[in-house]
């Protein structure tokens, strides 16, 4: 069963990152891109025409993580951890905090796919996809008709019998 699922996973990972080579091959940047994990998302910020510094939103939590820390040492102390230990116990704590430390993440993640499509000519909706279903929307996006128009709408074509 672990096998199928490792499978599975092998799979996804695949589809998603052979479809973002063609969108950014598509985009005009080079496709090997995709498999450096950190100077992927430069790059990915840099065709969406968003500043470099949008690259660390994408691994805000890693960041976030001791800036977090110290920041509620020096300015409640134990006073939050206590609090927080008696509404929430330990499991809710941890629950809750990476909750929070996760959040920007994905909130960022969405933003940069929701431009990501709009450079596609795509909807918001579209962009939605391609942040949180990468192995189905990034190859329907690098295999499929669209072109990188830089925001501009494709046009419609119409079939009249």
């Amino acid at each position: 069963m672990e096998f199928v699922l490792y499978l599975l996973y092998l799979v996804a990972a695949v589809a998603a990152a052979a479809g973002a080579w063609r969108d950014f091959e598509k985009a005009g940047k080079p496709g090997w891109v995709v498999l450096v994990p950190v100077y992927n998302a430069v790059v990915l910020v840099e065709i969406v025409g968003k500043p470099v510094w949008w690259a660390v939103m994408l691994f805000l939590p890693c960041a976030q993580v001791p800036v977090f820390a110290i920041v509620a040492y020096v300015v409640w102390g134990d006073r939050l951890l206590k609090v927080f230990a008696g509404w929430l116990g330990g499991f809710w704590l941890g629950l809750t905090l990476l909750a929070v430390l996760l959040a920007p993440m994905v909130v960022s993640a969405v933003l940069v796919c929701i431009e990501l499509a709009k450079k596609f000519g795509k909807e918001r909706g579209y962009g939605v996809g391609l942040a949180l279903l990468p192995p189905v929307f990034f190859p329907m996006l690098g295999f499929g008709t669209d072109r990188f128009a830089n925001g501009a709408r494709s046009p419609r074509i119409v079939y009249h019998d």
